[in-house]
Order: structure tokens, then sequence, then C-alpha cells
């Protein structure tokens, strides 16, 4: 039986993304290799366990090291090799495909000099790795050098108002990045959450003429915006598609999806999501753990005041 293990890295660090070299790493004589593989639940994908390999021994030759890149010494600090970094590897029995996946080291033995390794398959690790995960992990990272600090992606940050509540259910929102964009992937979904006395479907598509008249009892605005069941921007809570938040979710663990359900082929840069009819269509409503939704301006003063709204009629009391 012929076993052979090639792994994937780029050569130096400055080599590019898809730059890779390919090394065909030394077995011991005669490698005792057993995989095992685990078949998908359709209905628990979650659930599902990875097709893996028992932990392969490989000598401290020079394929390996230069892979590994002497991984044993600790005096050595620019490399290209990491224990936090998947390298993809592809093992081989009688030249045929036997296991696609990942490489990981598992240990080192500098007495017997050899590297302890075992292979993982793609697909499972996905859902291995984000089991754990918060929604909010999708929009962080944390910095390598100051661990409990993140780096906030604000690609869907935008501002609440009128404009672009009023957008999302047409052209789409603003977002607030230096460069301002436009999405559809954020809408606000029109829900009533109990914040007015009267419930929107009796009283948020009635527009009175004169708010003024209505108050000659020595009320306040806000007082008739309340009794009568108008919309303020602070009641409505965004919703994402779950396309673009999948697509994000993927992105943030380091895989690319190709599915035409979906709608989403990264292997088109350009446009990597596109309309399905169907999946594209589904939104996740947000902020549910919440009364009001939580914006910068709320968070900053430690209240979750309302400073605009807007009427369902496209009239705007600002």
């Amino acid at each position: 039986m012929d076993v052979r293990l090639v792994a994937y890295r780029r050569e130096t660090t400055a080599s590019g993304t898809y730059d890779v070299t390919n090394y065909e790493l030394d077995l011991q004589k005669n490698p005792n290799v057993v995989v095992n593989y685990n078949f998908l639940d359709l209905q628990k994908p979650e659930n599902r366990k990875t097709n893996f390999s028992q932990t392969l021994k490989l000598p401290f030759s020079n394929v390996n090291n230069q892979f590994f890149e002497n991984w044993f010494d600790v005096n050595l600090d620019t490399l290209v090799y990491n224990t936090k970094t998947k390298f993809e590897a592809l093992l081989y029995v009688d030249s045929v495909p036997q296991l696609k996946g990942f490489i990981e080291l598992k240990a080192i033995y500098l007495n017997a000099r050899l590297y302890e390794v075992a292979l993982f398959g793609n697909t499972a690790n996905f859902f291995t790795e984000i089991k754990d995960k918060k929604l909010k992990d999708a929009f962080r990272t944390e910095i390598e050098d100051a661990p409990g600090t993140f780096t906030i992606d604000k690609q869907l940050d935008h501002k609440l108002t009128l404009a672009n509540i009023k957008n999302s259910w047409t052209t789409g929102i603003t977002t607030t990045e230096e460069t301002p964009s436009t999405t559809n992937d954020i809408m606000y979904p029109i829900i009533d959450y109990g914040h007015t006395t009267n419930p929107y479907n009796s009283a948020m598509f009635w527009n009175p003429s004169d708010l003024w008249a209505m108050n000659e009892d020595g009320g306040d605005n806000s007082q008739v915006l309340n009794n009568y069941g108008f919309v303020q921007a602070s009641h409505l809570k965004p919703a994402i598609r779950i396309q673009r938040l999948l697509h994000i979710i993927a992105q943030k663990a380091g895989y690319e999806i190709k599915s035409t359900f979906l709608g989403i082929d990264d292997t088109n840069a350009s446009t990597p999501i596109t309309d399905t009819q169907w999946f594209s269509r589904l939104f996740m409503t947000l902020s549910t753990e919440t009364s009001r939704v939580q914006t910068l301006y709320n968070t900053s003063l430690g209240s979750e005041a309302p400073f605009v709204g807007f009427e369902a009629n496209m009239s705007s009391p600002q």
C-alpha cells in the first residue's frame, strides 16, 4: 500500500494568499493510516462529526522540517507556519485521494525526532468552529496582541433615520462606512412591540392634518403620538438578510461557499451573492434582547431613549 501525504502553504511571508507550494511530507516506513468516516445527518448538520485520521508520526526529515519550519526551535519568530492557521492537506492511498482537509500539528517529540499530526475533513470543521460562537462574533475580530480587545466590522453600520428605514423597503439603507454604500441586506419590518397605547393596525396609517389641534387640552406632542399609535424610528428593529449573514459567518470562519440554492458563489469575486427568489428573501429580526433597538447614540448616553421618529404614512415629524 502506497501512502502519500501532501500539504500546502505559502512558501514565504511575502507570497500571495493563493501562491501556495505543495510539500510531499515524509512518512515513517509502512505507516498504519486509519481514516474514520462519519456520515452526514441531513436533519442535524450541526451535529456532524468530521472525517479524520488517527495521528501520524512524521520524522524530522528535511522536507518535513521545511514545511513546519523547525517549529520545535523556539528562537524562530517570523514564520509562515502557525498552529492556529489551517493548512490544506490531501492524503493519498495508492494514488487515490482518501481524505481532503487540513493538517494539524498535535505534538513534537524532540528525543524521538518526530512530529505528531492529524488530518481533519473540511466540511464538518465549519460547524465545529462556529458552534460556540455568538452572532456578535461574526462582526468582530480579537486583536492578537491585545486579548479582550476587538476590531469591529462596520460593513452594515448605518444611521437610524427616517430615510434609512423607508429606503430599507425599497432602494436600501446607506451605510456609514468611510466610502458609504447602499445595501438591501438590512430591512426594518413594521412589527408592533407594544410601545404605543393603540396598536399600529388601528392608528398607524391615519394622518391627522394638525397634531396641535388635537392637543388643545394642554398635553404635549409625545402624548398624541403615543395615543394614536404613531411609529417612531426607535420602535422598529432591524432585520438582516439570512443569506448575507451566512456569508459573513463563513468568511469569518475562513470558508468559501458555492451554492446555487443559497445564491452564494465565492469563486465569483465581483458578485458573490445573487438573488435566488427564495432563500435570499429570508430575514432574521435583530435586537431581540432589548425593548428598543440599541444604537450607538443610545449606548453612549446609557439610555434607550429615542431620538428620531417618523409616521408610517411617510410624513416626518422631524
